[in-house]
């Protein structure tokens, strides 16, 4: 029996793994939450904030890229975790997730898509070898009959395999294969037919799974659009819309349009957009793109003191996340807008989120409903449980982590690092005193008061819900003081609690920014540059002639000139 090892050493299309995106080892800026300390994590490259980096793109950019048209960069991306099982779901029926046993992708301004971070480890690639050879195994085992359009029985098996090749290996790369690959791949096929003819199958698919097309999302563009940028192609286009929307390989009709040349039609794009949208994979999406941009990838992690917080199960982090994908989706696909997003008491629920929360009155089954909150203390995406608990530590609230997560995930500010010799544990004084009070040496601790007057003021203005998102109302037998107040933004100001300080946010030109940009950096797999101002403009324009409609956000950016070009001269 033919050994994959043997065959990669013989074909030129078997050098996915040679191509690494990126050697470099980049720290994730999302937030700390390890149990010691209450600082936020350093960052080794800060960021400008929205007013000295996305404003001097939306000023001094703009009329330098109207001038000189550039789409910006166009890296090859390998697929993510995600979007590698959601691919082999698609080709070979395998919901088996092998994706997850593979390590995490590197996270950078907030993603795990960027291509320019992701890296390929010796562990990575010996995954993607023991992953190709077990899918391949049990598709054939399992699956054959449904991957062939041909009954090889009934006439020639290898020009069944040849047109296998050429329907399943266009499936798997996106495009037409070329007449080398396909040669190549026959050939395989030949050294296992010689066991018999699944087994030859079983090769070609093994040999399909570890090639760089299939791993890797590579443009070469249109040759006739341009001397310094070209427009996709119609095959390149229908895998930018389909991973962007969909976290997986285009499916049939996108192909079908890619190869009538359709898909290079505005309209036809626009409508496409709309089909995809109105399919559930688009709510998974959706609320990818949010667990990812507000830091909260790795809330699964999130635990809580069991004596404190009896009502934390094991399964409580799941719910948060439901809970958070439903009202999300809710805004972003049902017509909702931005201030929706931030001031919203509606959510969505079950009997054991109604109990954690203290809901009187909620859903008594285990599906998931709309339910208002009673009073006027929610407000929106910041007092979704998920976030409040995981900007939490396991026994108490964090005002840091707060702070900091209003700061850099909702108005993309980056902060500075903590001073290394700096002690961030904090006064043990007493049982009976606030949060408020434990924190208040950071306002006159000189290394740490320049910082923390940004953050502070912001964190215990929350400090009206605990570490797992009840409202409450005293805190150490003292009522709560939450007072806040809002610096170094376009809508300064003090507040009283968390729906007062969302109803500023909700206001704020710097936050809708903010997650325009997280759509683009999202959409692109990319970090946003120079010459992107023009685009980001545009979408920021685009979002507020429609009055902060989160679905046309997402329209605007497939429906923008760096989704459908790709600059030349950087591309690689």
């Amino acid at each position: 029996m033919v050994q994959a090892r043997t065959i990669r050493s013989s074909f030129v299309f078997f050098t996915a793994l040679a191509m690494v995106a990126c050697s470099a080892s980049i720290k994730s800026d999302t937030m700390s939450q390890d149990q010691g300390g209450d600082e936020p994590a350093p960052n080794d490259e800060p960021l400008p904030s929205v007013s000295e980096g996305l404003g001097r793109l939306n000023v001094d950019g703009i009329a330098a890229c109207k001038k000189n048209f550039n789409p910006g960069d166009s890296l090859s991306r390998r697929l993510t975790r995600r979007e590698y099982n959601n691919t082999v779901a698609d080709l070979l029926f395998d919901e088996t997730a092998p994706g997850r046993a593979f390590p995490s992708d590197e996270r950078r301004l907030n993603f795990d898509n960027n291509a320019a971070f992701m890296t390929v480890s010796p562990v990575l690639t010996e995954e993607y070898q023991k992953s190709a050879a077990t899918l391949a195994a049990n598709a054939v085992k399992t699956n054959l009959a449904r991957l062939l359009t041909c009954d090889p029985s009934k006439g020639d098996d290898r020009a069944c395999a040849q047109t296998f090749i050429g329907q399943f290996g266009t499936k798997a790369y996106r495009r037409p294969l070329t007449s080398k690959e396909e040669g190549g791949l026959l050939a395989v096929f030949d050294q296992g037919r010689k066991t018999d003819f699944p087994n030859g199958i079983r090769l070609v698919i093994e040999a399909l799974l570890q090639s760089a097309p299939f791993l890797y999302r590579t443009e070469g563009g249109d040759s006739q659009s341009g001397k310094t940028f070209k427009s996709v192609t119609p095959w390149e286009l229908a895998s930018r819309l389909s991973f962007f929307l969909w976290a997986t390989t285009p499916d049939d009709e996108l192909l079908k349009l890619a190869r009538s040349g359709e898909l290079s039609k505005s309209d036809v794009v626009k409508a496409q957009v709309d089909r995809m949208l109105a399919s559930p994979r688009a709510a998974k999406m959706v609320g990818d793109f949010h667990e990812q941009w507000l830091g909260l990838g790795d809330v699964v992690a999130v635990s809580k003191d069991s004596k404190l917080f009896p009502q934390w199960k094991s399964n409580t982090t799941t719910l948060l996340k439901e809970e958070l994908r439903q009202f999300t989706t809710r805004v972003a696909l049902e017509g909702g807008n931005f201030e929706q997003l931030m001031t919203s008491k509606e959510s969505f629920v079950n009997a054991d989120l109604a109990r954690l929360y203290g809901f009187e009155g909620g859903p008594r089954g285990e599906s998931f409903e709309a339910f208002t909150a009673p009073g006027d203390h929610r407000a929106g995406i910041l007092t979704l449980g998920a976030i409040l608990a995981a900007t939490s530590k396991p026994d108490a609230t964090s005002p840091v982590l707060r702070g900091v997560f209003v700061r850099e995930h909702l108005l993309c500010q980056h902060l500075p690092s903590p001073p290394q010799d700096v002690d961030t544990t904090l006064p043990d004084v007493g049982p009976n005193v606030t949060t408020r009070e434990r924190f208040a040496q950071h306002s006159t601790d000189k290394a740490c008061s320049g910082c923390h007057k940004l953050i502070d003021p912001l964190g215990l203005g929350l400090e009206g819900f605990d570490a797992v998102g009840r409202h409450r109302t005293t805190e150490g037998g003292k009522p709560l003081d939450t007072s806040g107040e809002i610096t170094a933004s376009d809508v300064d100001g003090r507040f009283d609690g968390a729906a007062e300080l969302a109803s500023r946010l909700a206001k704020s030109q710097e936050v809708q920014r903010c997650m325009v940009t997280n759509w683009f950096r999202y959409a692109l797999g990319r970090t946003e540059t120079d010459a992107d101002a023009c685009f980001l403009h545009e979408l920021d324009a685009r979002f507020k002639r429609s009055n902060g409609n989160v679905k046309d956000v997402i329209r605007g950016v497939t429906e923008s000139a760096a989704f459908s070009f790709r600059n030349v001269e950087v591309s690689q």
